[in-house]
């Protein structure tokens, strides 16, 4: 972390701060269904902004293998949000 740029280093600190916002929030939530459901409703923001983080490297990348883990990134988190919002929608019954 020391030798990445100040820009980068500013980024990952508001990341862990909004982590650490949302594990605070998650834990004020009763566990049970209440909980399932405030977690997957946050996990699909947090999946949402790691697509847009992820996007940036399709045009911008050099490295090829860099651009493949960015794909498989996205499809892997598209799934997974898609999975939550699956459940979510049945929660609503």
């Amino acid at each position: 972390m020391q030798q990445a740029p100040e820009e980068a280093r500013k980024e990952i600190a508001a990341m862990e701060e909004e982590s650490r916002r949302t594990m605070a929030e998650l834990r004020e939530v009763p566990a049970g269904k209440q909980f399932d459901i405030e977690f997957a409703r946050r996990i699909i923001s947090h999946h949402n902004s790691g697509i847009i983080e992820l996007l940036e490297a399709q045009p911008r990348a050099d490295h090829p293998q860099l651009k493949v883990a960015a794909t498989t990134g996205i499809v892997s988190q598209e799934a997974q949000s898609a999975d939550f919002r699956t459940w979510l929608s049945g929660q609503a019954r």
